[in-house]
C-alpha cells in the first residue's frame, strides 16, 4: 500500500510565478492544483467556463477564462507566471493546441514547460492521440525553452468507464492476453510537481508507469479480491467494444475509434512501454498498484 501522505508534499518550492496549469479540472490537473497549492506554491488555473472559475477561486485558486484555441487568452493567461503545466484533451485539433500554448510560452518568456504526453506516442502510429504527442514532443524539442514531458502509460481512472459493467462482475475488453502497466493518474500529477518544483529536469523525458504490467484477465482478478466479488475478463470484438464505449462512456467516434485501435493494435500484442521504475525513483516511494487504487475508489465500483 501507498503512503500518501509523504513524499508528494516534500518537493522544494521554487520560487518565481504562478504555475500555469491547463487541463485545470481534469483528474492530472485537479491533483496537480492540489499538491502544488500545500507547498505553498502560486497557482492559476486556466479553465473555459465561468462556473469553473467560480468553484476554483471558491477554493481559494485563482483561475482565469481561457481556451487553448484562442492564443490571445493563452497569452494573457502566461501574464507573470514561469512555470506551464500543459496537458490537452484528445480530439482532432490537439496538435494545434500543443503548438499555440508551445509558441505563448516561448513569447511570453516561461521557463519551465511540463507537458503530458502518452507512453505510446509515435509519429507513424494510427491511434491519432498518440501521433499528435509525438508531433508535439517534436515540435516542443525545436524551441530553447526548459522543458520535460512525461510520457504516460494508461491511467487506471479510466477503468471508471467500465464501472456499470463492473459492479455486474465483467470487466469488458478488447486487449485479450496483452498486458499494460496501467499507472494512477495522481502518481502522474505528483511527478509533474515534483518537475515543475526542483531543479535539474530541463530537456528530460520520463516514460511513466505503473509498477507491474497486468492482463485484464489478471485486473479483473483483481478486482473480484478487492471487491470481494468474482469479476471475469470478457473479451470482445473491436467493433462491439467500440459500441459500448460510445453508449456506455459517451464518447465521441474519434476517441472510440482511437481506443480500439490503441487497445487491439498497440495493448494486444505488447507494443505498448515496458514497465519503467521512474515514478519511485522520482517521488522515493512506490507507484500505486491496481489495489491502491481500487482501495481509495471502491465508493465507484460497489
Amino acid at each position: 500500500m501507498v503512503d500518501s501522505s509523504r513524499c508528494e508534499t516534500d518537493v522544494p518550492t521554487a520560487a518565481g510565478g504562478p504555475v500555469l496549469v491547463t487541463g485545470a479540472t481534469g483528474t492530472i490537473g485537479s491533483e496537480l492544483i492540489r499538491l502544488l497549492t500545500a507547498q505553498g506554491v502560486p497557482v492559476r488555473a486556466l479553465v473555459r467556463r465561468r462556473d469553473q472559475q467560480q468553484r476554483l477561486a471558491g477554493s481559494g485558486v485563482e483561475a482565469v477564462l481561457g481556451d487553448l484555441d484562442d492564443a490571445d487568452s493563452l497569452r494573457r493567461a502566461l501574464t507573470g507566471c514561469d512555470r506551464l503545466f500543459l496537458l490537452t484533451a484528445p480530439f482532432p485539433g490537439q496538435l494545434d493546441q500543443e503548438r499555440r500554448a508551445i509558441d505563448a510560452a516561448v513569447t511570453g518568456g516561461v521557463q519551465r514547460l511540463v507537458r503530458i504526453s502518452a507512453g505510446d506516442s509515435n509519429v507513424s502510429t494510427d491511434v491519432p492521440w498518440a501521433k499528435a504527442h509525438a508531433q508535439a514532443d517534436t515540435y516542443l524539442a525545436t524551441t530553447e525553452l526548459n522543458w520535460t514531458v512525461l510520457r504516460a502509460s494508461a491511467f487506471l481512472q479510466n477503468f471508471a468507464g467500465s464501472a456499470p459493467a463492473i459492479r455486474r462482475g465483467i470487466l469488458p475488453q478488447t486487449t485479450k492476453n496483452g498486458a499494460e502497466s496501467w499507472i494512477d493518474a495522481r502518481d502522474v500529477a505528483a511527478v509533474a510537481a515534483r518537475v515543475l518544483t526542483e531543479d535539474g529536469h530541463d530537456r528530460a523525458t520520463y516514460f511513466l508507469t505503473g509498477p507491474q504490467a497486468l492482463t485484464m484477465a489478471e485486473i479483473a482478478a483483481v478486482f473480484g479480491r478487492v471487491l470481494g466479488r468474482r469479476v471475469r475478463f470478457v473479451q470482445l470484438p473491436g467493433y462491439v467494444f467500440a459500441a459500448m464505449l460510445r453508449v456506455a462512456g459517451k464518447l465521441s467516434p474519434f476517441t472510440t475509434k482511437g481506443l480500439r485501435i490503441q487497445f487491439a493494435g498497440v495493448v494486444r500484442p505488447g507494443h505498448d512501454i515496458d514497465t519503467t521504475y521512474e515514478v519511485p525513483r522520482l517521488l522515493g516511494r512506490p507507484s500505486r498498484t491496481v489495489e491502491d487504487y481500487l482501495r481509495d475508489h471502491l465508493d465507484i465500483y460497489r
